[in-house]
């Protein structure tokens, strides 16, 4: 299963304010919903999707919003472009019964833990769900390091497991953006 990491694109820029280059960022910075779109589809199709191939149809389709990527723009386009199914959603059960189902689900955390530093982030970020049960949800996170996590599974809060990131749906969905869709379900037609 591919892990696309997302430190390793610092070299492909990805200018998120198209009103104003000179604050654009990369990669490495900005790209986590488009690295998380590249597992999607590589764990979905048999196809290739390059992270500047994700970069370009980003910009083709003008996701590149703020500082990343406005996932309601791009995930419709990866889908259309991978013949793929593409649904948002707020509740972490049906999240959880697409992967089941066979799906990827692509999902939205924050910082919403305990002074203001998410288990997941200090900001907004991007991650795909790539196993589940009503107990137990497995993460791919494109800005994965062992360092980033070693306090919350010291804590309790995630597993690691090489580069697998084990957590409850509970705390899952405690650090997802509330206002707006938490899950992005990705399927095969």
């Amino acid at each position: 299963m591919k892990h696309v990491i997302q430190r390793k694109y610092s070299y492909i820029p990805y200018p998120f304010r198209p009103e104003n280059p000179e604050k654009s960022g990369n990669v490495r910075r900005n790209g986590c919903c488009l690295c998380s779109a590249c597992m999607i589809v590589d764990q979905l199709t048999t196809k290739e999707f390059p992270v500047k191939d994700a970069v370009k149809l980003a910009l083709d389709v003008k996701a590149n919003h703020a500082t990343g990527t406005d996932v309601m723009i791009f995930g419709p386009a990866v889908a259309e472009k991978f013949d793929l199914e593409f649904k948002p959603t707020d509740d972490i059960y049906e999240a959880i019964e697409a992967v089941r189902d066979g799906g990827r689900v692509m999902l939205r955390v924050s910082n919403r833990h305990a002074c203001n530093k998410g288990i997941f982030t200090v900001s907004g970020h991007y991650m795909v769900m790539v196993s589940a049960t009503k107990e137990e949800v497995c993460i791919l996170d494109p800005n994965w390091s062992v360092k980033k996590y070693k306090k919350w599974a010291d804590q309790g809060y995630v597993k690691m497991k090489d580069r697998f990131l084990y957590t409850t749906p509970e705390i899952l969905h405690n650090e997802g953006i509330q206002g707006l869709p938490r899950y992005y379900i990705f399927r095969r037609k």
